[in-house]
């Protein structure tokens, strides 16, 4: 399957607005949301896309992050 990028976007726009929008507009909410993503790719991600997934995972505070050998 080949990834479309701009799909995600747009995908992500729903949530943000079908799903996590009615909730978090009532008075006392507490919304905790959770993102989990996986990336195969059969000859692995080169050194400068891990880092800067890395970097960018710690820019949005990810609990956790990482890459794991196949």
């Amino acid at each position: 399957m080949i990834s479309n990028p701009k799909r995600y976007a747009v995908d992500f726009s729903k949530i943000i607005n079908e799903i996590l929008q009615p909730p978090a507009g009532v008075d006392g909410t507490r919304l905790d949301v959770r993102v989990e993503v996986t990336a195969v790719n059969p000859t692995g991600f080169d050194e400068p896309k891990r880092r800067s997934v890395s970097e960018n995972a710690e820019t949005l505070r990810f609990e956790q992050h990482g890459f794991e050998e196949l």
